[in-house]
């Protein structure tokens, strides 16, 4: 079996690709992380926006049966 000579500059190449590959998962979880949290707030805001349109709703409706001066 024959001994593979490695030279400093291909162990400096090596490590830069590590470096490349461990950056590159680094962001690619940064990123998945911001767009679940954008989902998240997006979600959010479609329920607070359901929640206002039916408090709306109500507030028409009770204005609707005793007038605006019941509130």
């Amino acid at each position: 079996m024959k001994a593979t000579r490695v030279t400093l500059e291909d162990l400096s190449w090596i490590v830069i690709a590590n470096g490349l590959v461990q950056l590159s998962g680094l962001v690619l979880m940064i990123v998945i992380t911001i767009r679940g949290q954008r989902e998240i707030v997006r979600m959010t805001r479609a329920v607070a926006g359901l929640v206002y349109q039916e408090s709306e709703r109500t507030r028409a409706r009770l204005d609707e049966l005793f007038g605006s001066g019941s509130r």
